[in-house]
């Protein structure tokens, strides 16, 4: 693939809702692994590096390939995006491509990111309409095992944690679910945190949804 339309480096991320990211910043609600130049990415800071970007703004609101250069165009652009698409350009991260990929019936978003640091715009963009399909074609692959891999060595639930969640879904409350596993009220209580903290989720709620999108449960 790097030969084909001269990738550089490579970021990869996935988030069970993309509601979410409106809810607490994308880069937050993330799960991210990527190749991408440390100075580069120490610039904004990890926990902060998408939230202006441009390109993943508009990757969650459509799952078509947008190439980075287009940007430039892009009538919704804030004074913010504006400055961090300029900081990319400072850095050689202008060029390149994003694509995404739903998941869980849809609630969930993934995108992969391929940058082309020293090549022109022009000659990406025609590398992408030549090959672009076959690139496509090989990162649908790449994608579900790549997450399932992600998630795997991320969040870990015990067989008691996925239990409590899964009657969560049912609606039994936690009294209920103590009577159903013979265990007290407050352990139940106990298992919920303790999942919750396990799959970064901040309620229940989140706890069940990400557990549902990411097949924990």
């Amino acid at each position: 693939m790097k030969e084909r339309i001269a990738v550089t480096s490579i970021l990869y991320g996935f988030t069970h809702s993309r509601y979410t990211a409106e809810r607490i910043g994308i880069s937050r609600s993330l799960y991210i692994k990527h190749s991408h130049p440390k100075d580069y990415v120490d610039h904004f800071g990890s926990d902060k590096f998408l939230n202006d970007d441009i390109c993943t703004v508009i990757l969650l609101q459509q799952l078509e390939p947008f190439l980075w250069h287009h940007a430039d165009n892009w009538p919704g652009a804030t004074e913010a995006q504006k400055e961090r698409a300029r900081i990319d350009s400072q850095f050689g991260m202008e060029v390149g491509v994003s694509i995404g990929f739903h998941f869980a019936d849809g609630h969930g978003i993934a995108g992969i990111g391929l940058c082309a640091s020293g090549t022109s715009a022009e000659e990406f963009e025609q590398r992408w309409k030549e090959r672009g399909e076959d690139v496509m074609s090989y990162l649908a692959i790449f994608e579900p095992l790549m997450r399932a891999r992600m998630v795997a060595n991320r969040m870990a639930l015990s067989e008691r944690q996925r239990q409590v969640l899964a009657y969560s879904i049912s609606g039994m409350q936690a009294k209920e679910i103590a009577a159903h596993l013979k265990i007290a009220e407050k352990t139940v209580h106990n298992y919920r945190e303790d999942a919750r903290d396990a799959i970064d989720a901040d309620t229940t709620m989140e706890a069940v949804a990400k557990a549902l999108a990411y097949r924990l449960i």
